[in-house]
């Protein structure tokens, strides 16, 4: 039963910590006036690049942080699919 609880509990910390970052998201989209939703809109390249760079960060912030973008229509699904590859490829090369 331990084990049980144990993965429930994990399982909740991950779903509150994706909703406090499209929240965190929101707020600060709302606070700039847009000017994120424009500057990360800007154009494909741009957004395959951040997502990317996101991607590439230690943890998985940024992978929450792109799947937030994704679903408050940030970033296209190949913005997502590009740092979803670079979120694998930095977990493998620096793997303990």
């Amino acid at each position: 039963m331990t084990v049980a609880t144990e993965v429930l509990k994990q399982a909740l910390i991950i779903t509150l910590f994706v909703f406090v970052m499209m929240v965190l998201v929101d707020y600060i989209n709302v606070m700039t006036r847009g000017r994120l939703s424009l500057s990360v809109r800007g154009g494909r390249w741009r957004q395959y690049f951040l997502a990317s760079f996101l991607g590439a960060t230690p943890g998985c912030l940024g992978a929450f942080l792109n799947v937030s973008f994704y679903v408050h229509g940030l970033l296209s699904f190949g913005a997502i699919a590009a740092g979803m590859i670079a979120f694998t490829l930095f977990k493998i090369a620096f793997r303990r």
